[in-house]
């Protein structure tokens, strides 16, 4: 079940599931109302470094957003792992009535951690309310997690349907 898969798509995921091409397929509705967008454009300035830049895009947000954007965890999606391996060892973010940093994790996929790896991220992700994922696409297909309140995007992605499945 998936709210996202292309109808071109179908075919092919349910030969990998083992399922025969007569298998039932419910396609439903995947407007989300409760989502909401916003662009915030802050651009790296000459010679910043993209974690840093990360750090300032994250401190304005804490600045600006409501309160209950803030009360769970954030997902932010980086165009590469070297970024978003960077960002969790750099990033800091106070977490909501200043009681500490939120953890900030990296979350790289298949060719970057080890199977153990990603559990243990993914583990620490949904044990902790407040905590941060930098991750690249890797994330955005089969995850999820209850209380992540906000999701940013350091870059677009390679299409409106990747930017859409995360």
């Amino acid at each position: 079940v998936t709210s996202t898969l292309p109808p071109a798509s179908a075919g092919h995921v349910k030969r990998l599931a083992g399922m025969t091409s007569s298998a039932t397929t419910i396609r439903c509705n995947i407007d989300r109302p409760e989502l909401h967008f916003q662009l915030t454009p802050l651009p790296l300035r000459p010679g910043e470094p993209q974690a840093a830049w990360l750090q300032r895009v994250l401190l304005w947000h804490a600045c600006h957003l409501p309160a209950w954007a803030l009360e769970g965890g954030i997902v932010v999606f980086c165009g590469t792992a070297v970024l978003a391996a960077a960002a969790a060892l750099s990033v800091q973010l106070p977490k909501p009535c200043g009681a500490g940093h939120r953890p900030a994790i990296a979350y790289l996929g298949t060719t970057k951690l080890t199977a153990a790896q990603r559990r243990e991220a993914i583990t620490r992700f949904e044990s902790e309310r407040h905590a941060i994922l930098f991750t690249t696409e890797a994330w955005s297909h089969g995850a999820g997690r209850a209380g992540v309140h906000l999701v940013i995007h350091a870059d677009l992605g390679r299409s409106v349907l990747d930017f859409w499945q995360r």
